[in-house]
């Protein structure tokens, strides 16, 4: 079973099973994460990933 994991300006919102559920989650507060940002930055630059915009 495939995982999405919704990322919106470095705050991970959770992660679903549906692209459908994924457009419900809300946006993410103001600011700034940088132990976020040091998170997701090694996979998302990989390219081993598909990022699809929502």
């Amino acid at each position: 079973m495939m995982q999405i994991h919704v990322i919106d300006h470095c705050f991970s919102l959770g992660a679903v099973n549906e692209i459908e559920e994924a457009r419900r989650l809300k946006h993410a507060p103001g600011g700034f994460d940088h132990d976020g940002y040091k998170i997701l930055c090694r996979p998302l630059l990989s390219g081993h990933y598909p990022i699809e915009p929502l």
